[in-house]
């Protein structure tokens, strides 16, 4: 006749739910709930599989995990209750910003992208320190009224050279860069040397004199001034200067003439239709267009 099974103990569920209600009281306490904490849901760790002594269900972070937070603050992966969560922010020096997790000196994180303001077409690309301690530039702008930026410049400022302008265009006295004409300029006329004949290849005073040498700034049509007469030679030195005025469109030229008492006989001449280059150059030196008489002068801009 077969055994009866035994009957079971009323104590033994009894016990068991004490322990799971035990286990659950434990488990709260320590703060680790499948819904994570306050740091942040569930993030599972990368080698838990590896490393039984981690927690799995109630991380925020990784172990030996850092963060910038919040600019120049920081914070790292730290455990509390068994579970990884994330400090509290820590601030970086004065002189640090946080870069990957860390606090590194300022600069270090970037590339300046200038070091001054430079110029770039005639406007002006500002240079300005960014938020991140870098130098960074700025949209490029005009300048303002009578500042250029030529080459050679940092930024928008008065122009100290002829070479800082474009071709058409000289400095003028007040720093700008502007068109030639209306501007006041000094013609310096240094010296003049004339043949032994005249273009007809005579004497140039009857009874074979020499020729009394006289220069003349002028445009085609209008003599604007004339330097000094040189009695009786070859070689003349003036170092006269002569102020002028040049319309657009006109010319500057500069006549040789032989002065006699009854008039003036033209010796030779020449017409210069770049302005601005000719200033830039500051003058000329040599024959003029006829090839009969030298002329050595300079052109200046006036103080």
């Amino acid at each position: 006749m077969p055994r009866p099974l035994p009957r079971p103990s009323p104590q033994r569920p009894l016990q068991a739910m004490m322990r799971i209600g035990l286990l659950a009281t434990l488990t709260m306490s320590l703060g680790c709930t499948s819904s994570g904490n306050s740091g942040g849901g569930f993030f599972p760790v990368a080698d838990a599989s590896n490393d039984t002594s981690i927690p799995t269900g109630c991380d925020a972070c990784y172990p030996g995990q850092a963060e910038c937070y919040g600019g120049g603050q920081y914070r790292t992966c730290i455990q509390v209750g068994g579970c990884w969560i994330w400090s509290g922010a820590t601030a970086c020096g004065g002189n640090e910003t946080c870069s990957a997790g860390q606090c590194k000196p300022i600069g270090a994180t970037c590339t300046n992208e200038c070091t001054a303001p430079t110029c770039a077409f005639g406007l002006e690309v500002g240079c300005t320190k960014g938020s991140d301690g870098c130098w960074k530039k700025l949209a490029p702008q005009a300048c303002t009224f009578g500042e250029i930026c030529g080459t050679g410049m940092a930024g928008c400022g008065p122009c100290e050279s002829h070479s800082q302008c474009t071709t058409d265009e000289i400095c003028t006295a007040w720093g700008s860069c502007s068109s030639p004409y209306y501007s006041t300029l000094d013609v310096t006329i240094q010296s003049a040397t004339f043949p032994v004949y005249d273009p007809t290849g005579e004497a140039w005073d009857a009874f074979g004199g020499l020729p009394d040498p006289r220069i003349c700034v002028q445009t085609k049509d209008k003599i604007l001034g004339c330097t000094t007469t040189k009695s009786d030679t070859l070689y003349a030195s003036f170092w006269q200067t002569i102020s002028v005025s040049i319309a657009e469109g006109e010319m500057l030229c500069i006549s040789a003439f032989d002065t006699d008492v009854s008039s003036d006989d033209y010796a030779d001449g020449t017409c210069f239709s770049d302005l601005a280059g000719l200033i830039k150059a500051g003058g000329d030196s040599g024959l003029l267009l006829d090839g009969m008489v030298s002329v050595d002068f300079t052109v200046n801009v006036a103080n």
